[in-house]
């Protein structure tokens, strides 16, 4: 084409996640003119606007009431010359959608629907939508080499038809002095912060890092755990802290945008997921330069090789303490870990990779036939 592409993204929810963040990332880092089209349920299309992105808001978010959106969305994708839908749910709607108007479709899997199966009537569902969304798109993008083969699998598309690209992060610096930091969150200058972010979801298994939590201080009594993010289970984990008599040794931050002073405070990040597509949480740690405990999943084996930089451990509180604790106990390690985590993520994970990939993507789709 002789002008840069007008690249329409939707996705069903605009609140906290990686999803969003990804989204943003690409209309912010790939040559083009952009629209975000997403429900006002969280703050996407805020941020989105305050960068200078163009946004069309959806009138509804959620799984099962965004298809009330389908003639804004049919708005939305009218003058693009490619729809990037992100997620099943805009992959099933947006992609046909965007397919009965003859555009360009880019469907990018951020969560898969299967990685949730649970029993026959959610399997078939999920198969549907998730079949539906690739056939809607020319390439549907899997966050992992792990997802898109599972994806070849599941003969959900064909090799030929999906691609990887990583997640990617930027490097971000801290702009609070670390006195200042530990103050806020009420921790000592010389206590050790292990640090969780995320949703606070079953997904994320911090109800297992606090029963690792209560090990952890038996022989690292100068431990805090801080957890930063919010969510549906907020209260179940604070009286899970409080049951475990550890509640003094545990933050409750809340949801922050200050990822690099957090990190800039952590002895070590845990990532104690019992799932992930990819994880962003991750990422940021070791483009942060920081050790890392988590979950020993086949995604995370594609970031965290060798256990250079960080362990992976099964998802038990035991397994889970015995890698913090060595961590905690062992600085030379932390270094050691933390540098060749920003190594590795500099090199493969950096925000500008990822829009570059995605770019080259763009003209690949835009291709004549």
């Amino acid at each position: 084409m002789s002008h840069s592409p007008r690249v329409v993204h939707v996705i069903h929810s605009g609140a906290v996640g990686g999803g969003p963040r990804v989204v943003l990332s690409l209309a912010t880092g790939v040559p083009g003119e952009h629209v975000i089209a997403a429900p006002a349920d969280g703050p996407l299309l805020a941020d989105a606007q305050r960068e200078g992105v163009d946004t069309a808001r959806l009138p509804r978010g959620g799984k099962y009431s965004f298809p009330v959106s389908a003639p804004s969305l049919r708005a939305a994708v009218a003058t693009a010359d490619i729809v990037h839908v992100h997620g099943q749910f805009a992959g099933f709607y947006a992609g046909v959608i965007a397919r009965t108007c003859r555009k360009r479709v880019v469907y990018t899997a951020h969560f898969p629907s299967f990685v949730t199966d649970s029993g026959p009537r959610n399997r078939i569902r999920n198969r549907l939508v998730e079949a539906t969304s690739c056939a809607a798109a020319q390439v549907t993008v899997a966050c992992s080499q792990t997802m898109r083969e599972e994806y070849i699998r599941r003969r959900l598309t064909k090799s030929h038809d999906i691609v990887t690209i990583y997640n990617g992060v930027p490097e971000q610096h801290a702009t609070v002095p670390v006195e200042r930091v530990r103050d806020d969150l009420g921790v000592g200058l010389e206590e050790q912060v292990i640090l969780g972010l995320g949703r606070f979801t079953d997904q994320k298994g911090f109800d297992v890092l606090l029963e690792a939590m209560r090990i952890v201080l038996c022989r690292a009594p100068q431990a805090v755990l801080t957890l930063a993010g919010d969510g549906e289970r907020r209260q179940a984990l604070e009286d899970r802290a409080r049951r475990l008599e550890i509640y003094s040794s545990v933050r409750f931050a809340g949801f922050r945008r200050d990822t690099a002073d957090l990190m800039n405070i952590a002895a070590v990040v845990a990532v104690p997921s019992r799932y992930e597509v990819f994880p962003l949480v991750a990422l940021e740690a070791m483009m942060a330069g920081r050790a890392l405990v988590a979950t020993d999943l086949p995604v995370l084996r594609e970031a965290i090789t060798g256990g250079e930089q960080g362990f992976l451990v099964p998802l038990d509180p035991g397994a889970l303490a015995d890698g913090l604790i060595r961590l905690l106990e062992d600085a030379d390690l932390r270094r050691l870990m933390g540098t060749a985590g920003r190594r590795r993520a500099q090199a493969r994970f950096g925000e500008d990779r990822m829009a570059g990939e995605y770019a080259t993507l763009y003209e690949r789709v835009l291709e004549p036939a």
